[in-house]
């Protein structure tokens, strides 16, 4: 009579163990290889049987051979077609319904559709938390208060997501009037209205251009506070006072970008 052998994952055992060649099974679990990598002593194991070896001891379990967990150098895929096609083609029997002669390499469409797999109701999401067999599912949900609930709960989520987008909108919104307020009380400067050019003597504002030792000054918009050259201030206020007040260009050029050029309009 054939034997069975159960995979690690316990979802499918092999049909006939007895049949399968020593060389396709990895010395660490004794199990058909699952993702077969090899060492650099040419000693082959599943990935994850060495990794967890090599996470105790760091030789090769079969040689002794000295080796640390490098998955670029030390663990090297196998990838040939012989030795993979060799495993795809191993017959299991699936232990959910007993199904069998299924090849390996098919075992996962098999599972898709198995109709003993143990699944979730599809309103888990809504916090549903009935689980059982394939087969059973549809007769749970024609019961289930939570999908009955779904329809209702869609239009809810729906309605919410457009009135976070409006919501998102409206706060762009006033950000960007906040931003023209600020722009706007800086430019009226308490009485003081900012211009592009002087409007006193030379002598008389400390944003005069003349002499040209003026541009080395460092100067702060009143809006970004970034500290600036004469060449950048846009807009100022004419005063000799300590009380000076400014805004940079980068500023001026975020509320009118169309009129950046347009000096003669204060």
């Amino acid at each position: 009579m054939a034997t069975a052998s159960k995979s690690t994952k316990n979802t499918y055992e092999y049909m006939d163990e007895t049949k399968i060649d020593d060389e396709l099974k990895c010395a660490i679990c004794t199990q058909p290889f699952q993702k077969p990598v090899s060492l650099i002593c040419k000693h082959t194991f599943c990935r994850q049987c060495i990794k967890t070896w090599l996470n105790k001891v760091h030789s090769c379990p079969s040689c002794r051979q000295s080796s640390i967990i490098d998955e670029d150098e030390n663990l090297l895929p196998i990838n040939t077609h012989i030795i993979n096609n060799q495993l795809n083609r191993l017959l299991v029997r699936c232990n959910q319904c007993s199904e069998s002669n299924i090849e390996r390499g098919n075992f996962r469409d098999h599972e898709s559709k198995c109709p003993k797999k143990i699944v979730s109701c599809r309103s888990f999401d809504i916090k549903c938390s009935w689980k059982g067999p394939r087969d059973k599912q549809n007769l749970h949900e024609k019961k289930c208060p939570f999908q009955q609930m779904r329809p209702i709960i869609d239009v809810l989520r729906n309605k919410l997501d457009t009135s976070l987008k409006i919501q998102n909108e409206l706060h762009q919104i006033l950000e960007d009037q906040s931003k023209q307020i600020d722009f706007l009380l800086s430019f009226i400067n308490q009485g003081n209205t900012m211009h592009k050019e002087c409007l006193k003597l030379y002598s008389r504002c400390s944003y005069a251009t003349r002499p040209q030792n003026k541009d080395t000054i460092i100067y702060h918009c009143t809006i970004c506070n970034n500290a600036i050259r004469r060449r950048y201030v846009t807009l100022h206020a004419c005063s000799s006072s300590n009380h000076i007040d400014c805004i940079c260009q980068s500023c001026y050029e975020k509320q009118y970008p169309i009129l950046e050029d347009a000096d003669d309009e204060d």
